[in-house]
């Protein structure tokens, strides 16, 4: 920017040893996609002693523990070149050999801060000829450290994968000064330079003598990619006409080399050390950036309406979001990628779930099949807090792969209750749990308040998410002939180790069937003046019948004037009803617009409709 050129720091040495690195060190790559470059350089005849004052305090101010003269010039040029190195005991490397590798499975290694770390096969090591003595790009092995009484002393400079670095310190739970930097990339040409570095003040600091040359083990050649700058396209997109010869300017100065030059373009090579500098938008926003973004003059955004092709989903989930805050219940958003392990947990395997090609970590590997486990961290989290109450949803994009081999995403609506049902009351009231049939109306009052059949609740053969969902107290939820999600109560295990104090529901709908339904108008029906007459009846069927199926054959019966139906009663007694039988006893309401019912009128609709169910249902009456 000031047109000033930057002063490195002195690298020259005097190579007095005698021989060669080569002939203290053997340098053997096996990982080439971890680690593209790996350097070696060798002295000998250090002297390990406290840092010069002047070292110790640039180190303090910067928030660094001085420790000894070798390591705090690692960590000193670090800063100073932006590129990490490390500093083994040579006497401490069996078979003078530094082999970079990827780990064992199982392998594990010390490390300075003295924690010993358990190893994947994702893991990069620095080993010797018989065991690991680097976490490569993070940290040191303690069995190769720099000591009071190290004299012979091998200095790593290097460059490795920066998403393996960052994977393996956010597995590890290891973030360092190397770590961070390694995760971002550093500049190939500083590898080098900042080894040579290191060595002068190693010469000059603890004494000794430098080999000869440098063991540079490079598995690819630099990066080397030009970018083309249009002029007219930097304008456009800043809005502000700036001059070539400032742009041109403003890119030189960051160290861009123009390759041409042109009325219309400028064709850029980025530095080594501008890792972030991949296409024209990375110019232009560099261009902005020198210019003064504060030089920009406001003007008013100019919304452009780009149609309705996107309205055919998000109305339909709106209406859907307003009825489940109508009825009480708090929204709640998770990110789109899980973990393995959530999947896991859930569903046994991961088989048919969609894979991220480059996560960010271990925690976001998968893009999510199900809401559930989201949604049942949240509950948990809440618990952890001291809310025992919760009653919350979410409508979630959810992933797939499908027979075909393609990606499938659709929508899917996650609700979890536990807690009490009524906490806002005292006494008896308040103790009240929330249970299975709490759930149920929710979805059930969801589907009147989208003008959609109510679904119907029935047993299959085994809880979807089996690891969550408890066999004992669930049922798959049925909509026009189709199985749409299910619903269930958790596990105890789960709820005891969430330490909840309330047994926890949960339950999955797959909302295409709502977002694809036409939403009817509402139509009223009169009330009717007349007073209703009920009449009850006790109904014996096998153990295996739903109450939905016989609700639904009620429906169907063709029977006039019904006005209701509810279920008032469930009787067991092998000894008086049998084995395998039960008492279900229902309560049916008869009412007309026209008149009041006769008794005479209510017993034969009674019979028409007793009759019925026997002939479809296969019942008896008691």
């Amino acid at each position: 920017m000031t047109g000033q050129r930057l002063r490195l720091p002195a690298v020259d040495y005097s190579e007095e040893a005698g021989y060669p690195v080569s002939d203290k060190i053997s340098l053997v790559i096996e990982a080439p996609d971890l680690c593209p470059r790996y350097t070696a350089r060798f002295v000998e005849g250090v002297s390990i002693a406290p840092s010069p004052w002047w070292m110790q305090r640039r180190l303090t101010a910067i928030g660094l523990r001085p420790i000894n003269n070798v390591v705090d010039i690692t960590n000193y040029v670090l800063h100073e070149c932006g590129q990490p190195l490390h500093a083994f005991d040579y006497t401490d490397l069996a078979g003078q050999s530094i082999r970079v590798r990827r780990a064992q499975p199982g392998e594990t290694i010390t490390t300075l801060d003295g924690e010993e770390h358990e190893l994947d096969e994702d893991s990069l090591l620095i080993s010797d000829a018989e065991r690991g003595v680097a976490l490569a790009g993070i940290m040191g092995g303690e069995n190769s450290e720099i000591n009071p009484d190290t004299s012979l002393v091998l200095l790593e400079s290097a460059m490795f994968n920066p998403s393996n670095i960052r994977r393996t310190s956010r597995r590890l739970g290891l973030s360092t000064d190397s770590s961070y930097r390694f995760e971002r990339g550093v500049d190939w040409d500083m590898v080098d330079f900042a080894s040579r570095r290191a060595i002068s003040l190693i010469l000059q600091l603890a004494g000794g003598n430098a080999a000869a040359g440098v063991v540079d083990e490079q598995c690819t050649s630099p990066r080397s990619h030009t970018i083309t700058a249009r002029f007219q396209r930097i304008n456009d997109l800043i809005g502000v006409d700036i001059p070539r010869e400032k742009t041109t300017a403003y890119l030189e100065g960051l160290g861009l080399t123009i390759l041409e030059k042109d009325e219309e373009k400028l064709v850029l090579r980025p530095p080594t050390w501008r890792h972030d500098l991949e296409r024209e938008a990375d110019i232009i926003e560099e261009v902005a950036r020198l210019y003064g973004l504060n030089h920009v003059p406001t003007v008013p955004v100019q919304a452009v309406w780009g149609g309705d092709q996107d309205m055919d989903n998000v109305l339909p989930l709106q209406r859907i979001r307003d009825a489940m805050l109508a009825l009480g219940l708090d929204e709640c958003v998770h990110v789109a990628p899980v973990s393995e392990q959530e999947i896991r947990d859930v569903f046994g395997s991961v088989e048919g779930c969609v894979k991220i090609s480059n996560p960010l970590s271990r925690e976001y590997e998968y893009l999510r099949p199900s809401a559930i486990s989201s949604i049942l961290k949240t509950v948990g989290l809440n618990i952890a807090r001291n809310i025992s109450t919760i009653n919350i949803f979410e409508i979630a994009r959810v992933f797939r792969t499908g027979t075909d081999g393609q990606y499938h995403e659709h929508y899917e609506c996650a609700i979890a209750m536990t807690g009490a049902r009524h906490p806002e009351l005292y006494g008896e009231d308040a103790r009240q749990q929330l249970d299975f049939f709490d759930l149920k109306g929710v979805i059930e009052s969801l589907a009147t308040a989208l003008r959609v059949p109510t679904p119907i609740c029935r047993r299959g053969d085994s809880p979807l998410a089996s690891g969550i969902i408890d066999s004992e107290e669930w049922a798959e939820i049925w909509l026009d002939g189709a199985c749409i999600g299910y619903i269930g109560r958790v596990q105890s295990r789960i709820s005891r180790k969430m330490r909840a104090t309330a047994p926890i529901f949960i339950a999955v709908i797959d909302l295409s069937p709502f977002i694809s339904c036409q939403f009817p108008p509402v139509r009223y029906t009169p009330v009717s003046p007349y007073p209703p007459t009920s009449r009850d009846m006790a109904i014996l069927a096998p153990e295996s019948m739903e109450h939905a199926t016989i609700l639904q054959a009620i429906r169907e019966s063709g029977v006039k004037h019904i006005e209701s139906v509810s279920l008032f009663d469930i009787y067991r007694d092998p000894e008086v009803l049998g084995p395998d039988r039960k008492s279900m006893a229902y309560s049916v309401t008869y009412r007309a617009f026209d008149r009041t019912l006769t008794d005479e009128e209510v017993n034969a609709l009674h019979e028409q409709l007793r009759n019925g169910l026997i002939n479809k249902l296969q019942i008896q009456f008691r």
